[in-house]
């Protein structure tokens, strides 16, 4: 199968046609975002998500169906998230100064991929990074980010127009994959280092939610 970005949809390729007839023969369909030619067990999310193509390019899915007989109808595939989503709402109390720029520092970048379960582990061969959020344009103060299932205490660094850099420190958590979990911060008219909690919220099905992150 290719995929055809004209019609947002994946199509048989005319140079090597798929035929499926017998009736007693099944076949199974598995389809993943981003493609890679190579099937790669490991993936690794991008360091800068602040772009959408980095983010949603981080944004590993995943859809299998098995045993399906022969039939005149179109297979539909359920993609899942296989990954976790952080979402950051800010509450910017620096009054005439923009926020510049929103890190989340000491997340793993890479994951093993178990296709056939559909899960994801952190690579044992990976170190610790910074990962540029994501600020969504339709909310204002609010920053995504696609991290690896981890459990971990996070670091968000926060930077606004003036130069000012807050640090806030998440307490240890676990983040499950296909999970969206939140943290509201308060960024203060000092520097300062505080520590918020983390929560679920809320796979494509949307994100399941996973909690507070405390």
């Amino acid at each position: 199968l290719v995929f055809d970005h004209t019609e947002n949809c994946f199509k048989a390729d005319p140079a090597t046609p798929l035929k499926w007839y017998a009736a007693d023969l099944t076949a199974s369909f598995v389809a993943y975002y981003p493609y890679d030619d190579d099937y790669t067990p490991v993936f690794e999310v991008n360091a800068d998500q602040s772009a959408k193509a980095g983010y949603t390019g981080s944004d590993f899915m995943f859809a299998a169906m098995h045993n399906v007989a022969p039939t005149l109808s179109g297979v539909t595939l359920q993609f899942n998230h296989v990954l976790s989503q952080l979402k950051l709402t800010l509450d910017n109390q620096e009054a005439g100064r923009d926020i510049i720029s929103v890190k989340v520092r000491g997340s793993i970048l890479a994951a093993d991929i178990d296709y056939d379960n559909q899960t994801a582990t952190v690579d044992t061969g990976s170190i610790p990074c910074d990962i540029n959020t994501y600020a969504d344009p339709d909310v204002q103060g609010v920053y995504k980010v696609i991290i690896i299932p981890q459990t971990k205490s996070l670091e968000v660094v926060i930077e606004d127009s003036a130069g000012k850099i807050t640090t806030t420190t998440l307490a240890s958590f676990s983040y499950e994959h296909g999970r969206r979990y939140g943290a509201n911060i308060t960024v203060p008219t000092v520097t300062d280092i505080r520590q918020v909690d983390v929560f679920p919220i809320g796979n494509i099905n949307d994100w399941n939610p996973g909690g507070d992150v405390p």
